[in-house]
Parts: C-alpha cells; structure tokens; sequence
C-alpha cells in the first residue's frame, strides 16, 4: 500500500489514482487462460431478463421541449446464442447470460439470489424458476411474485402472464418468429449455413465466417486461434476498432478495454462475483 503526504508529487498520486481504477493489469497478463468454447450462431431465446451487459444500446427520450434524456433499450426475449453464454438480441444489446455462468438451463428448476453488497446476509432480489414458470420475490418479503411462464409445444413457445399471451416464438423451417397470437413483428430467416437475415430484407445479416461473427453493420465477434481469447469489435468505415477483450482463467472471467478498465467474474463455489475494475458490483448466488 502507497502512503500519501502532503509533499507526494502530483504526478505519483494520479499515477496512483488511475491505477487503482483499472482491473489488475498483472494478475490479466499472469492469467492461466483456459480455451472458449467454438463459436457459433444460432437463433435463440432468453425470457427471464437475466442478463450481465457488455455493451448495452440506448435511445434518446424527449421528457419536454427543452430535456431529453438517455434510457437503455429494452431486452428483446429474441436473438442470436453465440456460445460461450454471449446473447445477442435483436433490440442490439450483447450480453452474458447468467444462467448460463451458473450452469443451469431454462429447462431446470432452480433459485437464485443476487446481492449488492458482498456482506450482506439477505439478498436483494431472489428469482425462482420451476416448471416453465418465473417467479421474483423482493426480500425482506417472502411473497413471489409471479412474472410470467410459458406454453410449448414442438412448434412454438408461447410466453404468458396467466391466461394473457405476452408473445409467442415459433420455429418453422428456415424461419424463427417472434410476434402476437396472428402477427408475425420480427422475423429470423436462415440464407445458408451460419447465415442469418431479419424480416424479408437482407439488410440486416447476421454470419459465422471461420473465427468471426458478423452481427449486421454493428459488431464483429472474433475468436483468436488458440480460442484463448473473444474480441468484441465495432465495426467502422475505415476499420474495426475492438471494445472489449475477453479471457478466462478456471476461476475468473476477464473483460477490459485497451486501458484495462472493464469487469471481472469470479467463479466461487455456488455463483459468481462481479467486479467493475476493482469495486464490488453483485454477487449471484444458487
């Protein structure tokens, strides 16, 4: 530890401040990185909303004449599965799926728990998920509230808010459709092979090419060859610039910009800690 007095350089105590603020760049570079699973790209669903943000779009909201502010998009329940738990949906938010950094499945039943601060006992939300149904309850209550479960069949998978059809997903063919009981409002058709478009404009194309993903004119997904590493990368006129790289270890999970600010995951024994650079952010628990 540093110890400050009032003759400490300046530029020692900036040097400081901004080290402090940042992941731990050694333990990154010592890390004994464990390979990624193979990319891949494939339509697919998350309904409970559980989700860590990477990148995380957002549109302007006029409050009045004169004040507009910034909210974050919603999650859209459909999307592209690109391994590795990445989920990317069609509102363009790119996320990591908590369900699936805990190792369970929407098709389990399973409790877990997040909490905002590592100390304390009682957590703050508890998310319940048992026979196709969602429940959350808000401690110190014990009441669940329900949120919503779903009706499938081979087909389709209908999401419900008791006897309400909230949207139904149905999978026929080359077509993976989201919309209400008679209207298809978006549509996931496959062209080939790893190729995907939405609606009937092949504007928006989503690809597998060797070690990268395409998704539309956004983001590129890139697996270096040992697949030690996952590159986010937004896509420019001139080049791609990457956001984020990626990198694991048995026990922890790396994601940091060039300046080495970003999150890290931590895999204890039942869930996981998260991290922003060095401050204690969650913790999820089964």
């Amino acid at each position: 530890m540093i110890s400050f007095n009032l003759k400490t350089p300046v530029w020692l105590l900036l040097i400081a401040l901004c080290s402090c603020a940042t992941l731990d760049k050694t333990d990154i570079r010592n890390l004994d990185r464990l390979p990624f699973e193979p990319l891949k790209l494939e339509p697919g669903m998350e309904t409970n909303e559980i989700r860590l943000d990477l990148i995380r779009d957002t549109y302007d909201h006029t409050v009045n004449d004169t004040v507009t502010e910034v909210l974050d998009s919603p999650y859209h329940p459909l999307g592209f599965n690109l391994g590795n738990g990445l989920f990317y949906d069609l509102s363009d938010n790119l996320c990591l799926r908590v369900d699936y950094l805990l190792g369970v499945s929407e098709r389990d039943c399973w409790v877990v728990r997040k909490s905002d601060n590592r100390r304390q006992r009682r957590p703050d939300l508890v998310y319940t998920y048992c026979h196709d149904s969602l429940f959350i309850t808000y401690p110190p209550g014990r009441r669940k509230h329900y949120r919503h479960h779903l009706v499938s069949d081979r087909e389709e998978i209908r999401v419900m808010h008791r006897n309400h059809l909230l949207y139904r997903v149905s999978f026929e063919g080359n077509t993976t459709s989201y919309g209400s009981r008679r209207r298809n409002w978006q549509t996931i058709r496959k062209a080939d092979e790893d190729h995907y478009y939405l609606n009937r404009r092949r504007r928006d194309n989503y690809r597998l090419v060797d070690n990268r993903i395409y998704l539309d004119k956004r983001y590129i997904i890139e697996q270096s060859p040992d697949r030690r590493t996952l590159k986010v990368l937004t896509r420019g006129w001139v080049r791609d610039r990457v956001v984020y790289t990626l990198e694991k270890s048995r026990d922890k999970l790396y994601i940091y910009d060039r300046k080495f600010n970003g999150s890290k995951i931590e895999f204890t024994g039942n869930g996981i800690d998260i991290y922003r650079d060095r401050r204690f952010m969650a913790r999820w628990n089964l």
